[in-house]
This record gives C-alpha cells, structure tokens and sequence, in this order.
C-alpha cells in the first residue's frame, strides 16, 4: 500500500518536539497575525498565547515531513477555554456548560502555500481534517467541539456537511460577524462528511480506519 500524503496525528503541549512547535507557531503567526490581522500574541515571529499549555493538545498534519495544518484543542472540563477567557465579549457574554464533554477548539489553519508544495493541490484536506478531528473525539470519548469562526469559515464548515450548530453571532473587535458554533463528534457525523461531494481523489488517500473516517494517531 502506497504511503498516504498527508498523515494527521495529536500531541500534547509538553510532548511536541521544539523544532515543530516553533513551526507551529511561525505557521500560526503567517496566518492569524500577517494574513488575517488578528489581535493575538506575537512573539519574535511565533504566535503563541496563555492556552498554549500543559492542557493544550494539537492536531497535526504532516505532509513530506513538513507541517501542513492544526488545530488546538482544550478539554472544556479544565475549565479554561479561549471561548470564555477571550471571545465571552463579542458575543454580549457567553459561558460553557462546565460539565460538557466538549473540547474549545481554536487556530484552526491550513497553510495553502505549503499544502500546494507538498502536492496536495486538489486533495480534499479540510474534510480529511475535520474527520481527524471528529475522529479524536471519538478515541476520547467525547460529544463534540466548540468553536469561534469568522463568516468565510463558517461557510466552510456548511459545505464540508457538518451539520453544526450557530450557538450565537457576534462581531469581532474588527466589527466582522463571527459565529460560536457546536460542532457535533459522531459515526453519523463523520460519515455526513465522507459522503458531502467527496470526489475521487479521496481514493489516494490509503489511511481508512475501520470506521471509515481518517486515522488518527493519539
């Protein structure tokens, strides 16, 4: 069997090795700092912040041992998130159920310039993402994830068909509408995914678990 292209696997704060965690946040500040403009913390080039901690748990994809795309994930029964230390003032005030087996899940990106260099180009990496995401909570038992998302992401997730949840609308401290979304963690979900236009380059793309979604190392 042919290696896949893109390998998506988690790490926690204290394991990922440095030289990939300064990539990570390089990546992150050419995405959120330079690209979008948001107001987030930098640091010599690196974006990083106080969620960047013990608790913190990354998604990850590697493609031609370069770093492609992630995501942060923070377990919501810690009791910190970036949704109510950060975002609780777009949206008028908002707070989590402390109970939810739900993970707060932020800097989500995909690098397109890197994507394009390691011959992903038309390869469906959003959706392989979201499923390793989905497929993450599954492996951890748990019922999905919560997430802030600007308007373009938003629709995004709509056409990857990922049935989610507007929990409130808010603006950003730029006035641009954001959105507080639940993003539901299933077998049904994951498959809604699989299926929502897939197209025939999912078939280079050898790393089926027997579920049926994208293998996850944890």
């Amino acid at each position: 069997m042919m290696n896949p292209p893109i390998t998506f696997f988690t790490s926690s704060f204290d394991a990922l090795p440095p030289g990939l965690a300064e990539d990570l946040y390089r990546l992150r500040h050419d995405t959120f700092s330079t690209r979008l403009n948001w107001k987030v913390d930098v640091t010599n080039g690196l974006e990083f912040d106080c969620f960047d901690q013990t608790q913190a748990v990354y998604m990850l994809g590697i493609a031609r041992e370069r770093l492609v795309c992630a995501a942060r994930f923070l377990d919501i029964q810690a009791g910190t998130s970036m949704i109510a230390d950060v975002f609780s003032d777009y949206f008028g005030g908002v707070s989590l159920p402390a109970n939810a087996r739900c993970y707060d899940v932020s800097r989500l990106f995909i690098d397109k310039v890197r994507r394009n260099d390691c011959g992903l180009c038309g390869l469906p990496v959003t959706k392989m993402l979201f499923i390793s995401m989905i497929n993450y909570c599954l492996r951890t038992g748990y019922d999905g994830m919560y997430a802030v998302v600007s308007r373009g992401m938003y629709v995004i997730f709509i056409r990857s068909g990922w049935k989610i949840q507007v929990i409130r609308e808010g603006r950003s401290e730029k006035g641009e509408e954001i959105y507080l979304i639940y993003m539901p963690a299933s077998e049904l979900t994951r498959q809604d995914i699989v299926l929502k236009n897939w197209n025939s380059s999912f078939a280079l793309f050898p790393c089926l678990d027997s579920g049926g979604g994208l293998s996850v190392v944890a």
